[in-house]
């Protein structure tokens, strides 16, 4: 025979492991962990209590109430400002190198662009150029068929 617990026994449990960490909490003076978006960290409280982060889920849960209560009465820890400075500084240089990269590849592109034009002009020269010669040669074979007199084109 196992030893599982059945659901209601293990919600028991979660509760009482829950009250153990706010106790710890309200004892020690400290907050509710924040996440890297600033909100309370649920993986890290479920962790710290020793079930998931899924007990969490259903907010009409009695737990899930709990902690927002318990949210409203301990708080939440307050993420440090240099930290808060130095990520929004990471991440401005992160998008200026990615910026700097990107005009880089604007201006490759953009050369290589008007190359193209310019090759594009250049055949388009030839192709009419050649419509013309043969234009010429198809007007002179059509005179010879009809006088038998060879006409000459020249380039």
């Amino acid at each position: 025979m196992t030893n599982k617990l059945s659901p209601n026994e293990k919600n028991k449990l979660n509760k009482e492991n829950y009250c153990a960490y706010v106790a710890k909490l309200k004892a020690t003076g400290g907050k509710f962990p924040l996440n890297q978006f600033g909100n309370v960290n649920l993986t890290s409280v479920a962790e710290e209590c020793g079930f998931e982060r899924g007990s969490f889920a259903d907010k009409e849960s009695e737990l899930s109430k709990q902690l927002a209560k318990d949210i409203k009465l301990i708080g939440t820890q307050i993420k440090d400002e240099s930290e808060v400075e130095s990520s929004l500084k990471k991440q401005k240089d992160e998008a200026s190198k990615s910026a700097s990269k990107l005009s880089k590849e604007l201006e490759r592109t953009t050369a290589e662009v008007y190359k193209l034009r310019e090759v594009v002009a250049l055949l388009e020269q030839e192709k009419k150029a050649l419509e013309h010669k043969l234009k010429g040669k198809s007007e002179a074979h059509e005179s010879m068929l009809d006088d038998g007199r060879r006409r000459f084109v020249w380039d």
